[in-house]
């Protein structure tokens, strides 16, 4: 996010597309103030926040390689390196730099593969972790 790697939850229970302070702090991203502030409601009861605060940057994912593991008959591969942009919402979020909701999951096309743990694919494609079911 932004040229930096970020620790992100992907995050298919949540309808936004957060970003800490902390992180746009560190990184020196620009964030504007909400001309109206939104209310961010928890699935906790009594647990709410408000969102003051957004930032438009870029997001580059699936910069990588791919690497073949013989002996576990499985590739890792990272789809190519695309670059967006991206309006995130800054928010105080908790060890994750971000949290990527429903709705960044559906504009990638993105799936959380949970047949096979750990598993996020990208239509046919796998990302990030270990896939046993791709042609070589």
């Amino acid at each position: 996010i932004n040229g930096v790697k970020a620790h992100c939850l992907l995050d298919s229970g949540s309808e936004g597309v957060l970003l800490s302070p902390e992180f746009t702090r560190a990184t020196g991203m620009k964030t504007f103030t909400l001309e109206q502030p939104i209310a961010l409601q928890l699935a906790c009861i009594g647990s709410h926040s408000t969102i003051n605060y957004g930032t438009n940057t870029t997001i580059k994912f699936g910069c990588g390689y791919n690497k073949w593991n013989s002996k576990k008959k499985k590739k890792k591969i990272f789809f190519g390196c695309e670059t967006y942009n991206q309006y995130f919402d800054v928010v105080n979020v908790e060890y994750y730099d971000a949290i990527l909701g429903t709705p960044f999951l559906r504009r990638f096309a993105i799936t959380l593969d949970f047949s096979s743990p750990g598993t996020i694919r990208r239509g046919d494609e796998c990302w990030v972790h270990m896939c046993t079911r791709l042609q070589t």
